[in-house]
């Protein structure tokens, strides 16, 4: 925090400096804070996507899912498309049980960059949920071609082979 806030008294008013530290409030879970910054940030650029969508991840933290959605499809109206808020209304739509619109928000956000690996993730999750397991391993698949890394990739692929009763391949993953 330290440096976003030198940051800003070098430059009053930087704004990428203030949605970064809107952001990293957010992630702390110090919302009252996060929410003025972006309030700040809203009030000069009432267009500001990127200031938006911080707000709806905000919502999405305090599990305001409603209020998150609406303020997600009123940027994804827009002609620019935003690969983030995309993610986000996948995210929301998953937690709202809405499950086949969650699918169609993560695979949108795919089509704008289908080398995020976890965008992959969490379409898995989706497909996880509806019970299609072939599709989650796909996808799963298709993580750890991107991230041979993606820790979450292995612990889901494990999960899903247990789920399906095959207690080998749940064990030989590498």
């Amino acid at each position: 925090f330290r440096a976003l806030h030198r940051a800003l008294e070098l430059k009053p008013g930087y704004r990428i400096a203030l949605n970064n530290l809107a952001d990293a409030y957010r992630m702390v879970k110090k919302f009252d804070k996060a929410d003025l910054i972006y309030k700040k940030l809203l009030e000069s650029r009432p267009d500001d996507m990127d200031s938006q969508v911080g707000v709806a991840e905000m919502y999405l933290a305090q599990r305001k899912l409603e209020k998150s959605l609406k303020l997600l499809k009123k940027v994804t109206s827009q002609k620019i498309e935003n690969e983030r808020a995309y993610i986000v209304m996948g995210e929301v739509y998953l937690n709202l049980g809405q499950l086949k619109k969650a699918e169609e928000a993560l695979k949108w956000a795919l089509r704008m960059n289908p080398h995020n690996d976890d965008v992959h993730v969490e379409l898995a999750n989706v497909y996880e949920e509806e019970e299609h397991y072939d599709d989650a391993l796909a996808e799963l698949e298709q993580v750890l071609k991107l991230n041979p890394e993606n820790e979450d990739a292995y612990m889901m692929i494990g999960f899903i082979r247990l789920e399906r009763g095959d207690l080998k391949g749940a064990e030989e993953i590498h």
